[in-house]
């Protein structure tokens, strides 16, 4: 067999191998930011199965949650240095409570057999904070239209954003990762904004 047979045939069977999957792919892709690596690694399977739905359905995720930090790191300039260095933040003494309440069960999609999912709606408040702050999800289409609904994979992951910060919490592990992304990509050489990963817990509480 020619080099060149042999390309053509590898090609045909890559392109029946794409058009099976591409439609589960990009349903993936607009699920979660990029940080979690481990959920979009896991979401080809599960997206892509006729039998598994990839979003919760149920609202069991509603409830109030106390999520405390346990480490903080990230990147800060160096005055003395004159370059930004990674560095290690003290952990800050406060109490975050996430609030999530179930919406609507909505479909994924334009597809009238799009996934049906749980739109819930996320709120967060500091400890030390008087007024609660949106944690919204990814806009996307829906039977309902465009929507910015928080959906919480079947996995027990969501991700969300508040107006400065980027969240995803696990909430099968009771783990959170809280992304400050501000600082640096501005140009400013300073330590007024750093940028910064946070990783705590969260339990429920009500």
């Amino acid at each position: 067999m020619s080099i060149l047979t042999h390309g053509r045939r590898a090609k045909r069977t890559w392109e029946k191998s794409e058009k099976r999957t591409v439609e589960g792919t990009i349903r993936v892709r607009r699920l979660w930011w990029s940080v979690s690596l481990g959920l979009i690694i896991a979401c080809p399977s599960a997206a892509s199965s006729d039998q598994v739905k990839f979003y919760d359905q149920t609202g069991k995720h509603a409830g109030t949650y106390l999520c405390l930090p346990v480490a903080i790191g990230g990147v800060a300039w160096d005055d003395h240095l004159h370059e930004w260095n990674g560095t290690r933040f003290r952990v800050p003494n406060r109490k975050l409570i996430v609030v999530v309440k179930t919406n609507k069960l909505r479909k994924i999609g334009k597809a009238i057999d799009g996934d049906p999912a749980m739109g819930y709606i996320v709120t967060l408040r500091e400890s030390e904070s008087k007024s609660d702050k949106r944690c919204e999800g990814d806009f996307r289409e829906t039977h309902d239209g465009v929507m910015n609904d928080v959906f919480i994979s079947r996995f027990g992951i969501m991700s969300c954003a508040d107006p400065i910060n980027q969240m995803t919490i696990n909430f099968e592990t009771g783990r959170y990762m809280s992304i400050y992304p501000i600082g640096y990509i501005g140009g400013s050489n300073s330590g007024e904004d750093t940028p910064s990963i946070e990783i705590g817990t969260c339990t429920v509480i009500q």
